[in-house]
This record gives structure tokens, C-alpha cells and sequence, in this order.
């Protein structure tokens, strides 16, 4: 028997669809497949669906992580659709045939256990990430639910808009490409407090603020 193989410490994120009332399973797997399709290509292995309503994808680092998990979030929620995750450090064990293992996985699959335990306790229901890692990130976690819940109390279009904002689009751009007035777009941009959300969120990004396209 060949002997496993073992990366360096990596990020491992499950993420768990979360499908809305008025969407069928194909129409809501379609958009998840478009919206994979727009994150930034900086994955050490890009998110993908594996069984069921899972998505998981393995990075580098985490502010690379969970950029690509604020956009995705973002991306579902302007389609009236959300989804919850779970991150995990440590190592990836490759032990062949497309198959892994490894602290890594174990403490993403407890953190998506985690955070969906903590969203059914009154107060915290707007949560969508868990995180099992060193206590060093886990000072950010807090930061992390405090955007989880801002994101969540957002409509569609809010949410169509943030992304905007954090993809470095002008207030002009973001409108045309929603089809809605400047001042529309402008409106939703101040009375849903985007721009100080977007900064706490750019914040956690990797350094120079980029969504990779």
C-alpha cells in the first residue's frame, strides 16, 4: 500500500444550501452553479457540489476563504435563496481516488454542525458561518456572525447591490447592470448602511481588497 500523502495546513469549507419556498431543486441548483462560476479563482480546490445540497472547497488561507464565502452567500441570497457553512483548518490527507481526509474536513463538518445548532437558540438565528480552528481566528468569528446577521436582514436587491460595491463598481455601473435607476441604486446603498457592511467584510478579505476577477 502506498503511503498517504499530506499537504500543509490548509482551509476546508462545507457549505449547506439553504433552499427558499418558491424555488424548485434544479432552478436553485442552476443559480448555485453560476454563482460557483463567479468567484475569484485564487481556491486551492474550487467549491463544488458533492452530495445533496453540499458544496466544498479547500483554500490556502482564510481571508481567501471567506471571501469567496461572503460572495457566494451574497450571490444566492440576490436570488432569494441562502446558505450556511462550516470552516475547518488543519491538514488534508489525500488517500487516493478523489478521496480526503484529515483535521481539516473533521473541524469543517463539526463547525457546519456548530452554527446550525447556534442559529436555533433565540438571538442567533441570523448566523450562517461556524469556524474550528486556533484561537487566533477564532477572535474573528464574532465579526464574522455580526456580518452574517447584517446579510441575512437584507433583501435581494440590497444584496445585489452590496455585491456591487465590493466588486469595485461605480454606483452608475451596479444600476445598469440591475436594470434600476442611479438614484435607486444610491437609495438602497443609504438606507440599508452598505457601504460601512462592505468595509467590515473587505476588511476580513485577503490585503488589497480584490474579488479576483
Amino acid at each position: 500500500m502506498s503511503k498517504m500523502k499530506k499537504k500543509p495546513e490548509q482551509v476546508a469549507i462545507i457549505g449547506d444550501l439553504v433552499r427558499s419556498r418558491g424555488s424548485s431543486r434544479i432552478d436553485l441548483h442552476e443559480k448555485l452553479k453560476a454563482a460557483l462560476a463567479e468567484l475569484p479563482a485564487d481556491a486551492i480546490e474550487a467549491f463544488a457540489p458533492t452530495v445533496g445540497d453540499e458544496i466544498q472547497g479547500v483554500f490556502a488561507d482564510l481571508p481567501s476563504a471567506i471571501r469567496s464565502m461572503h460572495l457566494l452567500r451574497l450571490t444566492m441570497l440576490a436570488h432569494g435563496s441562502d446558505i450556511r457553512f462550516g470552516i475547518g483548518t488543519g491538514e488534508i490527507t489525500h488517500v487516493g481516488d478523489g478521496i480526503q481526509d484529515g483535521s481539516a474536513w473533521w473541524h469543517a463538518r463539526e463547525a457546519i454542525e456548530t452554527v446550525d445548532e447556534l442559529a436555533s437558540k433565540p438571538g442567533w438565528a441570523g448566523v450562517r458561518t461556524g469556524l474550528v480552528d486556533d484561537d487566533e481566528a477564532r477572535a474573528t468569528l464574532p465579526t464574522i456572525h455580526l456580518i452574517d446577521a447584517a446579510l441575512t436582514k437584507l433583501k435581494p436587491g440590497a444584496c445585489a447591490t452590496l455585491l456591487g460595491i465590493l466588486r469595485g463598481e461605480t454606483n452608475c455601473e451596479t444600476a445598469k447592470r440591475l436594470g434600476i435607476s442611479d438614484s435607486a441604486n444610491s437609495q438602497r446603498t443609504k438606507s440599508n448602511d452598505l457601504r460601512p457592511l462592505a468595509a467590515a467584510m473587505l476588511a476580513l478579505w485577503p490585503s488589497g481588497h480584490d474579488d479576483g476577477e
